[in-house]
């Protein structure tokens, strides 16, 4: 059966429709759907329940309410603010086509002094999908997810904004068809287990993942440098790291990063391709093990890849069929530089920085290469 929001008394007027948006989801059984119908709806804050499905119409718009106080009433949660909301559910759908738009809603009391709601924060639930719609300047991330499990993420577009998608001890998650053009980091979290990422073009104004994960394959995607829109606090359109070692501190983070295959991908005009330093604010709290490439090319890096141990020699590294160059129009850089770490293979892989520098410098760890020109 299908709810349309209209039959609650949703408009197109400037008013906020969260009460009768929220009215057609309490009205629905397990199995509806609830409507959105073409046109353009203002709304704040509203809460999915389980086994139901959120279906937008072509042409069918959200428009986030520009007032802060239409998310939360209480200063406590300002942070897990957000448009759409789950929590202990199960069997969620979101589907398109249709425009998510958070309008960058300001709230003097957010993160960094600014940061509004997210789009969607959907805790402790399992079985959820989301596709084929966008969503455009997020005032903080288009999803975020605490302690979920088995969620899929196909065709959708996250335009501006902050982090794409954020997860936080989650697991078997699949991000398939996506597309970010993200002022923050495209994809992050720590303590994930169980990810496969394929299929997706990202471009960001911060880092592509910045991750941590047991077990995670990314394969047939895309990322380009530099950002199209602008990180809002630094004021950046320089893609930074592809692959970002995350495991901070501050969030008592458990897992080790583990178990990684990331294959067939192309990465231009970024920072860098890979980093872990256990030194580094967000890197410390646990190391990043096993992390293979394969069939993997890179142009135009300042500094492609970066592992520091610090006196810690937990990472195995392994470059199969990579081809990796760095910016000739920078100063000359080694493509490889590694310290305190358990192993690095090299095999069938070609580093090239114009010859003006090392290709590699490597201290304390095991280096094996096979069939590799120059090395």
């Amino acid at each position: 059966m299908a709810l349309n929001i209209t039959d609650f008394g949703a408009s197109e007027a400037a008013v906020n429709n969260a009460p009768f948006i929220q009215a057609a989801i309490d009205a629905c059984s397990p199995g509806d759907t609830v409507l959105i119908p073409k046109g353009s709806f203002v709304s704040g804050a509203v809460r999915l329940k389980s086994h139901m499905t959120l279906e937008f119409e072509p042409g069918a718009v959200i428009l986030g309410s520009e007032d802060y106080r239409d998310y939360c009433t209480s200063d406590r949660w300002v942070w897990t603010s957000s448009l759409f909301s789950a929590r202990d559910c199960e069997d969620i759908t979101v589907k398109g086509p249709g425009l998510l738009d958070g309008r960058n809603c300001f709230c003097p009391q957010g993160e960094e002094g600014f940061r509004g709601p997210h789009m969607f924060v959907i805790w402790g639930s399992k079985n959820l999908t989301f596709r084929g719609f966008t969503v455009k300047d997020c005032a903080n991330y288009a999803f975020l997810f605490p302690l979920c499990e088995k969620v899929r993420i196909s065709n959708v577009e996250m335009i501006a904004g902050h982090d794409g998608v954020h997860t936080q001890r989650c697991s078997d998650v699949v991000i398939d068809g996506c597309t970010f053009r993200t002022g923050d980091d495209s994809i992050a979290g720590s303590d994930n287990r169980n990810f496969t990422v394929r299929n997706c073009r990202i471009n960001s104004a911060c880092n592509g993942l910045r991750f941590g994960c047991d077990g995670l394959l990314m394969e047939d995607c895309v990322f380009q440098g530099p950002g199209e829109f602008m990180h809002r606090l630094e004021g950046r359109l320089a893609s930074l790291y592809a692959f970002d070692h995350f495991a901070p501190l501050d969030r008592k983070t458990y897992i080790p990063t583990d178990n990684w295959v990331i294959r067939r991908i192309k990465a231009d005009r970024m920072l860098s391709l890979y980093r872990m330093d256990r030194n580094e604010n967000w890197q410390e709290a646990q190391p990043a093990k096993s992390v293979t490439f394969e069939d993997v090319t890179v142009t135009n890096m300042q500094e492609p890849i970066r592992v520091f141990g610090r006196g810690s020699r937990d990472t195995a590294l392994t470059l199969r069929r990579c081809n990796i160059s760095t910016d000739p129009t920078l100063p000359p850089m080694p493509v490889l530089e590694m310290e305190d770490f358990a192993s690095l293979t090299l095999e069938d892989t070609v580093l090239d920085n114009g010859g003006k520098a090392p290709l590699t410098v490597l201290n304390n760890g095991d280096v094996t290469i096979k069939n590799c020109p120059g090395l």
